[in-house]
Parts: structure tokens; sequence; C-alpha cells
């Protein structure tokens, strides 16, 4: 800060031009004297001197807002600003509003992708193991797996902690649950007795050494969760199951980002019951899924695993591939639409970026005389930015 800087600062105003073209008038004189330096020390020595009550500026004289004025003040010029140049605003707001819109939404759908089937607790322990199905044209992946694989890995295999063998109900259709005269189309599963203890699917009510069914479903059959523990549902499918079936446990609804979707859980067995077939190591019914222990190298264990089925039954050409449970969801193409989009969000923020500067760049030249004038009515700089940065 320089001595006239500082003067300009603190003195009052109707002081101020008599005293600053004195102190300049002995300034020049004294730089013509003794120098530069010597005239520059005893000029900030005078303004010192001058730093007293009677020369001091009031809080009414001082050039200090609060800043609720200075916002509204702001507002209003930019405001103004606008209706003067109605078709830069318009662009700007347009390019803008719609850039940052297309942008957030591509990252909210890509945040949400992300997310898919990562709630689980021991989602980094949690594997999906699926199987290269090799026949006469190649090899292709296929998500389901022989039934007794889930068992014959927690037998056979140390590094398994749990396992378990699931079977949707969506490769013959949704069926009907009833009961009390009511029926609900809905989803499920059959899933062994481990499922509850794999998954972190909230069992809030009850256990599960029966049926199990959805809050939601509880609530649509019985009115609420606790009035269906220990009431029978049948189960209209193709499957044909012998019902009625006792309710045991209740659990929460399945969350929005669960590639699983189910309102109700059958014992696996049930499955193994009405279709001879399933229980085959050449029949692939189940998804199974494997909680490895604490410490265990996944990579290590896949390849250990990977002629499993062949040592089983020879006649069986499938080669066993071990995969995160939660990176299942994006293997099957989607993580390129999600690097894909990804792109597309930061392009289009770098477009309405661009096109905004550009604008503001052009709009430039036809504020230097507003800023001029301003200056010289003594609006300081920091007022200056504070107006730019609320146009902007």
């Amino acid at each position: 800060m320089t001595p006239l800087k500082f003067l300009r600062w603190f003195c009052r105003r109707e002081y101020l031009v008599d005293i600053e073209g004195d102190l300049l008038e002995m300034y020049g004189t004294r730089l013509k004297e003794k120098g530069k330096r010597r005239a520059t020390l005893l000029l900030w020595r005078d303004v010192i001197l001058l730093f007293r009550p009677g020369m001091i500026r009031t809080l009414a004289d001082s050039t200090f807002h609060s800043p609720s004025g200075v916002i509204r003040h702001n507002i209003l010029i930019s405001f103004r600003t606008f209706r003067r140049n109605k078709p830069a605003f318009f662009i700007n707001l347009g390019s803008l509003t719609s850039g940052l819109a297309c942008a957030l939404l591509i990252l909210l759908w890509v945040a949400d992708e992300l997310s898919i089937d990562k709630f689980h607790e021991n989602g980094d322990r949690l594997y999906s193991i699926r199987a290269n199905f090799i026949h006469a044209d190649g090899m292709r992946m296929i998500e389901y797996t022989p039934a007794p694989l889930a068992d014959a890995l927690l037998a056979e295999m140390p590094e398994v902690e749990r396992a378990v063998s699931m079977s949707p109900f969506t490769f013959t259709g949704p069926g009907i649950v009833s009961a009390e005269s009511k029926q609900v189309r809905t989803e499920g599963y059959f899933a062994s007795k481990d499922f509850f203890s794999v998954f972190s699917y909230n069992l809030f009510l009850g256990d599960k050494s029966g049926t199990v069914i959805s809050r939601t479903l509880a609530t649509k059959l019985f009115g609420s969760p606790e009035a269906s523990i220990g009431k029978f549902v049948d189960w209209n499918n193709t499957f044909r199951l012998q019902g009625p079936f006792m309710i045991t446990g209740v659990f929460e609804d399945v969350p929005g980002n669960s590639t699983s979707k189910f309102d109700i859980v059958f014992d696996f067995n049930e499955l193994l019951k009405v279709d001879r077939y399933a229980n085959e190591w050449n029949a692939s019914y189940s998804l199974t899924t494997v909680l490895l222990r604490e410490g265990v190298d996944a990579a290590a264990f896949g390849k250990k695993i990977e002629k499993f089925i062949e040592l089983k039954d020879p006649v069986v050409k499938q080669q066993l591939v071990l995969t995160r449970y939660s990176d299942v969801y994006l293997s099957y193409g989607g993580m390129y639409y999600v690097r894909l989009l990804s792109l597309v969000a930061l392009f289009t923020l770098a477009i309405a970026g661009i096109n905004f500067v550009n604008l503001s760049t052009a709009q430039a030249s036809l504020k230097m005389k507003e800023v001029g004038v301003k200056k010289t009515f003594g609006v300081s700089r920091f007022m200056l930015i504070g107006q730019f940065l609320s146009e902007s």
C-alpha cells in the first residue's frame, strides 16, 4: 500500500483533496532536492502523523458497505446489464444451464451404476462363480452353474467361508403368491441356508428357517410384517411347488441399487424336490456365490477351481471363472458406457465453460467505460470484482 492509498482509506472526504494536493506538492519538491527514497519516507511520515481522531472518517462517511448492501447493489447492476444485453444473456443462460443439467444428470446415472451391489458388508470378499461353457462353436460365458457346486466348494475348499446356491424365478417368469384370498404377482428366489448370512439383505423379523418374504409383500398380503409370521402362502408357478408354505421371516425391501430383485425366498431344497435334474453336475440351475475367508488370494483361488467341475464330471466342459460380486453387473459391457458417458459429461462441461468464457470476453470491451466511470467515483477493486462475480 502506498502512502496516498493509506491516506485515502482513512482521511475525511472534506479534507482529502486539499491535504492530498499539499502532500503531492511537498513530495515533488523533496524529490528534486533529496531523491525518491528520502521523499517517499518523508511522505509516509507526514501521512502517519495525519492519522489521528480528527482526521479519520466516521462510519457514515466510510466507503465500506454492509455485505448485504454490496450484494443487493451487485445484483441490481447485474440485472440492468442483462436487460441491456439480452441476446448474450440468454445464450449464456441457455448454454450453461443445459450444459450443467446434462452433465449432472449423466454423472448421477454414472454414480448410480457404480453403486450397484456395493452395499453388501463383505463385498470385498464376496465373489460370483460363473462358467466358460466350451462347445463346438467355441466358448461363451454363462452365469448359471451346477446346483451341487456351492456345497462342494464349501466342503472341499478351505478358502471358502460360506457358499450360496440361488435360483431366480425369472427364467420361468414371475409367479403368483396367494394368501387369505389375496394374490400378488412377484419375483423371487430359491436360495440355500446361508443366503442372508452372505448377502446384506436385512432380515429384521423372524428367522430364515422357512419361507421368507419382503416387508412390502407382507403388508400387501397380511396388512403388516408382524401379522405375516406363522401364516401360510401358496405359490402358483411353472415349478408346481407343493404348498402351502409357512412364513418364518420378513426382510427389508431390496435396495434399488441391487441387481437381485425379489420379494419371496424359498428354500433351495424346494427346487430340488420338484425338478429331478436340478441337482446334477451337467445341469446349470444355480447362481453360485462364495464368501472367501480373510486374506485369501482371490486370483490364486480362481485359478485353483478353474477345472473343478471337470473333476466332478469329465463330460461337463465348463471352466469356472471367479468374479467379484459387485463387478459382475458392469462386466457385461456396462463399464464401457460408464466411461463413455463420463467423457461426454466432461466434454459437455468443457464446451459450456468455453462458450461462457468467449461470450464474457466479447462483452468485456463494452464494460470498459462503465469500469472507468466507477473507478473515477472511487469504487474499489473489490466491489468491481464482486459485480463481475455476481453476473457470472
